[in-house]
Protein backbone atom coordinates (compact mmCIF):
# COMPACT_ATOMS: atom_id res chain seq x y z
CA UNK A 1 0.00 0.00 0.00
CA UNK A 2 3.02 2.50 0.69
CA UNK A 3 4.52 2.20 -2.58
CA UNK A 4 1.06 3.06 -4.28
CA UNK A 5 1.30 6.83 -4.00
CA UNK A 6 4.77 6.40 -5.74
CA UNK A 7 3.47 4.74 -8.90
CA UNK A 8 0.80 6.89 -9.42
CA UNK A 9 -2.11 5.34 -7.69
CA UNK A 10 -3.01 8.06 -5.38
CA UNK A 11 -6.85 7.27 -5.04
CA UNK A 12 -6.07 3.45 -4.54
CA UNK A 13 -3.77 4.45 -1.41
CA UNK A 14 -6.78 6.54 -0.39
CA UNK A 15 -8.83 4.17 -0.04
CA UNK A 16 -6.90 1.35 1.26
CA UNK A 17 -5.89 4.00 3.77
CA UNK A 18 -9.31 4.43 5.15
CA UNK A 19 -10.08 0.63 5.26
CA UNK A 20 -7.44 0.28 7.53
CA UNK A 21 -9.17 2.31 9.89
CA UNK A 22 -12.32 0.14 9.72
CA UNK A 23 -10.70 -2.92 10.43
CA UNK A 24 -10.08 -4.70 13.77
CA UNK A 25 -7.08 -6.77 13.36
CA UNK A 26 -6.60 -10.19 15.21
CA UNK A 27 -4.12 -10.57 18.12
CA UNK A 28 -1.47 -12.24 15.85
CA UNK A 29 -2.08 -9.35 13.24
CA UNK A 30 -1.78 -6.31 15.55
CA UNK A 31 2.05 -5.98 15.19
CA UNK A 32 1.52 -5.61 11.44
CA UNK A 33 -0.94 -3.56 11.48
CA UNK A 34 0.42 -1.43 13.49
CA UNK A 35 3.42 -0.84 11.40
CA UNK A 36 1.17 -0.30 8.34
CA UNK A 37 -0.87 2.44 9.94
CA UNK A 38 2.28 4.05 10.89
CA UNK A 39 3.80 4.24 7.58
CA UNK A 40 0.80 6.35 6.62
CA UNK A 41 1.57 8.83 9.18
CA UNK A 42 4.21 9.91 6.18
CA UNK A 43 1.85 10.69 4.06
CA UNK A 44 -0.21 12.31 6.08
CA UNK A 45 2.44 14.60 7.46
CA UNK A 46 3.45 15.47 3.87
CA UNK A 47 0.30 16.52 2.76
CA UNK A 48 -1.00 18.03 6.17
CA UNK A 49 -3.54 15.79 6.82
CA UNK A 50 -3.86 16.91 10.34
CA UNK A 51 -7.31 15.25 11.01
CA UNK A 52 -6.29 11.79 9.05
CA UNK A 53 -3.04 11.64 11.54
CA UNK A 54 -5.25 12.44 14.70
CA UNK A 55 -7.28 9.37 13.64
CA UNK A 56 -4.86 7.29 12.40
CA UNK A 57 -2.52 7.80 15.87
CA UNK A 58 -5.58 7.44 17.65
CA UNK A 59 -6.64 4.06 16.37
CA UNK A 60 -2.70 2.80 16.87
CA UNK A 61 -3.17 3.97 20.68
CA UNK A 62 -6.24 1.63 20.68
CA UNK A 63 -4.48 -1.64 19.79
CA UNK A 64 -1.94 -0.28 22.83
CA UNK A 65 2.05 -0.24 23.37
CA UNK A 66 2.86 -3.83 23.95
CA UNK A 67 1.97 -4.09 20.00
CA UNK A 68 5.63 -2.94 19.40
CA UNK A 69 7.48 -3.98 22.47
CA UNK A 70 9.34 -7.34 20.79
CA UNK A 71 9.46 -6.21 17.55
CA UNK A 72 12.75 -4.06 17.29
CA UNK A 73 12.09 -3.40 13.17
CA UNK A 74 8.58 -2.27 14.23
CA UNK A 75 9.53 0.10 16.93
CA UNK A 76 11.92 1.59 14.78
CA UNK A 77 9.63 1.94 12.00
CA UNK A 78 7.10 3.80 14.45
CA UNK A 79 9.32 5.99 15.79
CA UNK A 80 10.29 6.80 12.15
CA UNK A 81 7.02 7.66 10.98
CA UNK A 82 5.89 9.41 14.58
CA UNK A 83 9.10 11.51 13.92
CA UNK A 84 7.75 12.48 10.77
CA UNK A 85 4.26 13.42 11.71
CA UNK A 86 5.98 15.47 14.82
CA UNK A 87 7.81 17.58 12.84
CA UNK A 88 5.77 18.56 10.14
CA UNK A 89 2.56 18.77 12.13
CA UNK A 90 3.54 19.92 15.62
CA UNK A 91 5.30 22.36 16.93
CA UNK A 92 7.19 20.06 19.21
CA UNK A 93 10.80 19.32 17.29
CA UNK A 94 13.01 18.54 20.22
CA UNK A 95 10.42 14.98 20.18
CA UNK A 96 10.66 14.90 16.40
CA UNK A 97 14.53 14.76 16.98
CA UNK A 98 14.47 12.67 20.06
CA UNK A 99 11.73 9.98 17.68
CA UNK A 100 14.22 9.82 15.11
CA UNK A 101 16.93 9.37 17.53
CA UNK A 102 14.94 6.22 18.61
CA UNK A 103 14.20 4.80 14.96
CA UNK A 104 18.28 5.30 14.51
CA UNK A 105 18.91 3.14 17.08
CA UNK A 106 16.37 0.54 16.56
CA UNK A 107 16.77 0.32 12.77
CA UNK A 108 20.51 0.10 13.34
CA UNK A 109 19.60 -3.02 15.40
CA UNK A 110 17.42 -4.30 13.50
CA UNK A 111 18.91 -4.13 9.82
CA UNK A 112 16.25 -2.51 7.90
CA UNK A 113 18.99 -0.47 6.08
CA UNK A 114 16.96 1.14 3.69
CA UNK A 115 14.87 2.90 6.39
CA UNK A 116 17.42 3.62 8.66
CA UNK A 117 19.20 5.31 5.44
CA UNK A 118 15.62 7.18 5.41
CA UNK A 119 15.68 7.75 9.34
CA UNK A 120 19.39 9.12 8.97
CA UNK A 121 17.78 11.57 6.04
CA UNK A 122 15.00 12.44 8.37
CA UNK A 123 17.16 14.00 11.20
CA UNK A 124 18.78 16.01 8.57
CA UNK A 125 15.62 17.74 8.04
CA UNK A 126 15.10 17.88 12.06
CA UNK A 127 18.74 19.64 11.86
CA UNK A 128 18.00 21.92 9.14
CA UNK A 129 14.83 23.10 10.56
CA UNK A 130 17.10 23.53 14.11
CA UNK A 131 19.28 25.93 12.81
CA UNK A 132 22.06 23.28 13.40
CA UNK A 133 23.63 23.41 9.94
CA UNK A 134 26.40 21.04 10.55
CA UNK A 135 24.45 18.27 12.27
CA UNK A 136 22.33 18.58 9.42
CA UNK A 137 25.25 17.73 7.01
CA UNK A 138 26.68 15.10 8.93
CA UNK A 139 23.01 13.30 8.54
CA UNK A 140 22.51 13.60 5.62
CA UNK A 141 25.53 12.34 4.61
CA UNK A 142 25.39 9.31 6.62
CA UNK A 143 21.94 8.58 4.80
CA UNK A 144 23.46 8.64 1.50
CA UNK A 145 26.29 6.78 2.25
CA UNK A 146 23.79 4.03 3.60
CA UNK A 147 21.80 4.50 0.45
CA UNK A 148 24.96 4.02 -1.49
CA UNK A 149 26.11 1.20 0.18
CA UNK A 150 22.46 -0.81 -0.46
CA UNK A 151 22.52 0.92 -4.16
CA UNK A 152 19.35 2.39 -3.10
CA UNK A 153 18.44 5.29 -6.08
CA UNK A 154 15.66 6.99 -4.36
CA UNK A 155 17.30 7.13 -1.01
CA UNK A 156 20.55 8.98 -2.18
CA UNK A 157 18.66 10.73 -3.97
CA UNK A 158 16.45 12.29 -1.38
CA UNK A 159 19.77 12.40 0.77
CA UNK A 160 21.33 14.79 -1.94
CA UNK A 161 18.26 16.76 -1.50
CA UNK A 162 18.40 17.77 2.15
CA UNK A 163 22.33 17.57 2.20
CA UNK A 164 21.59 20.17 -0.34
CA UNK A 165 19.71 22.85 2.28
CA UNK A 166 22.45 22.34 4.62
CA UNK A 167 25.07 23.08 2.51
CA UNK A 168 23.34 25.82 0.78
CA UNK A 169 23.23 27.91 4.06
CA UNK A 170 26.51 27.70 5.11
CA UNK A 171 27.78 30.02 2.88
CA UNK A 172 31.10 28.41 1.57
CA UNK A 173 31.50 28.61 -2.26
CA UNK A 174 32.77 24.62 -1.78
CA UNK A 175 29.97 24.22 -0.17
CA UNK A 176 27.50 26.18 -2.47
CA UNK A 177 28.80 24.43 -5.21
CA UNK A 178 27.93 20.82 -4.27
CA UNK A 179 24.65 22.16 -3.39
CA UNK A 180 24.07 22.72 -6.29
CA UNK A 181 24.99 19.80 -7.96
CA UNK A 182 23.16 18.04 -5.10
CA UNK A 183 20.03 20.15 -5.91
CA UNK A 184 19.99 17.95 -9.40
CA UNK A 185 20.35 14.68 -7.76
CA UNK A 186 16.09 14.33 -7.33
CA UNK A 187 16.24 14.85 -11.18
CA UNK A 188 17.17 10.97 -11.43
CA UNK A 189 13.59 10.31 -9.93
CA UNK A 190 11.77 12.45 -12.01
CA UNK A 191 9.18 9.97 -12.96
CA UNK A 192 8.48 9.42 -9.52
CA UNK A 193 4.50 10.56 -8.72
CA UNK A 194 5.20 11.87 -4.82
CA UNK A 195 8.44 14.21 -6.26
CA UNK A 196 6.27 15.89 -9.17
Amino acid sequence: MQVLPNVGRLEKSRELSDELLEVQPEPGARAAYARALHAQLLGYAVTGAHARSRETLDFIARLGPEVLESDVAARGNASLWRAVYTFILTTDIELALSLSRRAIVDLTQSQVLYRLSFAHILQSFIYWGLGDLDESERAARAGRALARRINDGYHDALGAWYLSLALSEQGEVDKLAEAEQCAWELQKCADNPVFD
